[in-house]
């Protein structure tokens, strides 16, 4: 029998390398993002992104369905029957048919809402990655259950440079909001192709309905919970769109992109290892908690600081990377940096509940975030428009993820300040470094903003650095060690 010594480190250890297989593929598939956007942004035009905004919030609530919960349940509960797969598949595929449909039958009502006939049309190509989707499910999870992680990242690679690759090529042939469209369309019809095969599984032809007894009840938590999420996520295109307009949507949602995009590519990376690790330790309590604290403050240690130092660069940042006509996002960036650092640091604290099958509390969480969200995002936007609604989204984003951590801390048992502490102390060297990238920036006032931009950076990477060696220098250390320590496993 193996010893459980010896079982943590390999478990450790294989949740370490999966981290490393992420992050390197994460850092890819953001690099090649951002450029691309950077490129776009100067090809199209803020209409063309806020107008491509109108129709992917559709696709995106779309999209929750076709999920419906199963490919976490066949994680959290390690299904591995083929029969029990098969269902799932064909279950996700006809779901994602019928979304298609749905979402193709949206077209006329969207562009009546928004006033731009152009969506109509739109949907098409949205409508039809619904299906791609829906047959991605099962081999994602498998991917994830079996801690694949190495092989889920290539597939992700290559179907983030084909999916680039064919934006782009449209973009430049001048069919403007038609390369956004078909962009994930083409990614992930590449992705899901690749990781079927990196998983070696294949459907059967004979699904039975059956075999989805005892995985709906989670799976219909998880589906109310992720639809109402996704509609709260989106509830400023329909206010902004509707009250501000296509350019005014356009500069919120490069703001929200670049911030979130920032969040998405390492929170996610943290996520998705620590929600199958915590499956496996849901009954030792004590390793559970430890592992989810250790991931936590590697979450605040490199998010946070990321975020501070963004908002503190926020003109350079935008006229920089995508241009003057683009200005109406600084002040919007600049909140949503601070709101951001505040969401990433609390992340994990939803998968700390879906590991314990309590997606009843994600439910009821994500039903008042929704609320809450739709009236302050229409407040904010009536009291001050963009700006408004940017302040109306920090503070329903400080309240409902502390609300949501508070929750995930009594399951494990453990108060919630024990979550709390560990992210002080990045937190306020994050807030002295930016200050110090302030101080820099108005002294180098006459510089050209790409250069200011690297050196207040260096500086600001510098002055973190410091801070942490001088004030958690512990902390970040037992960090490192931990790692280092699981990774020679």
């Amino acid at each position: 029998m193996t010893e459980p010594s010896t079982a943590a480190g390999n478990l450790g250890g294989k949740a370490v390398r999966s981290v490393a297989w992420l992050s390197a593929g994460q850092l890819g598939r953001q690099i090649l993002a951002f450029s691309t956007n950077l490129v776009l942004a100067r090809i199209l035009v803020p209409d063309d992104f806020g107008l491509f905004g109108m129709t992917y919030v559709a696709a995106e609530i779309a999209q929750v369905f076709i999920a419906f919960g199963l490919g976490a349940t066949i994680v959290q509960r390690q299904v591995t029957a083929q029969a029990v797969l098969t269902t799932c598949f064909w279950f996700n595929v006809v779901i994602g048919a019928v979304a298609a449909l749905a979402l193709w039958g949206s077209g006329p009502l969207l562009s009546t809402y928004f006033q731009r006939p152009e969506v109509d049309t739109l949907v098409l190509p949205l409508a039809i990655n619904m299906v791609v989707a829906g047959a991605s499910v099962v081999p994602q999870a498998l991917l994830t259950q079996r801690l694949q992680f190495r092989d889920m990242t290539v597939a992700q690679i290559v179907g983030s440079v084909c999916a680039s690759l064919g934006a782009l090529a449209l973009a430049w042939a001048g069919v403007g909001v038609w390369a956004l469209a078909a962009q994930p369309l083409i990614g992930n019809t590449v992705t899901c192709a690749i990781m079927m095969r990196q998983a070696r599984w294949l459907p059967g032809l004979h699904p039975a309905l059956r075999h989805l007894q005892g995985m709906v009840s989670l799976s219909l938590n998880l589906l109310g919970s992720n639809l109402v999420s996704t509609a709260g996520r989106n509830l400023h295109t329909f206010v902004i769109g509707r009250y501000l307009g296509a350019a005014a949507l356009g500069a919120y949602g490069l703001a929200s992109g670049l911030t979130g995009t920032v969040l998405f590519q390492i929170t996610s990376v943290i996520v998705r290892v620590l929600f199958p690790t915590l499956s496996l330790l849901r009954n030792e309590p004590e390793r559970l908690a430890s592992a989810w604290l250790k991931a936590n403050a590697a979450v605040a240690l490199t998010t946070i600081p990321i975020m501070a130092g963004t908002a503190a660069m926020a003109p350079d940042v935008v006229h920089v990377l995508f241009g003057p006509q683009w200005e109406a996002a600084i002040d919007v960036l600049r909140i949503l940096c601070v709101a951001m650092a505040v969401q990433s640091a609390l992340t994990t604290t939803g998968t700390v509940l879906l590991t314990f099958g309590r997606g009843d509390l994600l439910l009821k969480t994500s039903i008042a975030t929704a609320v809450l969200s739709g009236a302050a995002y229409w407040v904010g936007t009536v009291w001050g428009g963009l700006v408004g609604a940017a302040w109306g989204f920090f503070v329903v984003c400080v309240v409902t993820h502390l609300w949501t951590a508070a929750l995930a801390c009594q399951e494990v048992h453990m108060p919630l300040r024990r979550l709390l502490m560990p992210m002080l102390a990045p937190t306020l060297c994050s807030a002295a470094m930016a200050g110090a990238m302030v101080a820099t920036t108005q002294l180098l006032a006459g510089w050209l903003p790409l250069t200011r931009l690297l050196a207040c950076s260096g500086v600001g990477a510098l002055a973190y650095l410091a801070l942490l060696l001088l004030f958690a220098r512990r902390t970040t250390w037992s960090l490192v060690s931990d790692i280092r320590a699981q990774w020679s496993h």
